[in-house]
Formats: structure tokens, sequence, C-alpha cells
């Protein structure tokens, strides 16, 4: 029998959005995006997927963001 344990792993994250300048805010959106990204990725539990659709599910949320292009995910 064989037994390990999950190890905790950084993951890069670039994220395209289309946003609307007039309610994006400029460096406040950049940060916010961060934010929703950071906030994302510290509810997950050790060996739990990095699920694409949950990241964009959290930028979207962001104010002044109207589509997500794509985001690329990399460890």
């Amino acid at each position: 029998m064989r037994f390990s344990r999950p190890t905790n792993r950084n993951i890069y994250v670039e994220v395209f959005p289309v946003i609307d300048p007039a309610l994006y805010g400029g460096a406040a959106g950049d940060a916010a995006i961060k934010a929703a990204i950071m906030e994302a990725g510290n509810a997950l539990l050790a060996g739990e997927p990095v699920r694409v659709a949950r990241l964009s599910q959290k930028v979207m949320g962001v104010r002044g963001v109207v589509d997500v292009l794509s985001i690329a995910v990399g460890f």
C-alpha cells in the first residue's frame, strides 16, 4: 500500500478580459481582477482541481468586465 500527501503548488493565471472603460477603473479594475483570482485560488482545497470556468466566473464579477476572451493557467 502506498500513501502520499497532496502538495500545494503555485499556479500562474493570465486573463484577457473585455472591459467597459467607463466602469472598469484602470489600475483599480486590474487589482480587482487579481483579488478575484486570488480569492478563487485560496478557496481551493488540497488536491482540488483548478477550474477555469470558476476563475472566469470570478473575473466576470468584477465591475466593468463584460466578457473574458481567455484565461491561461499554468504551473
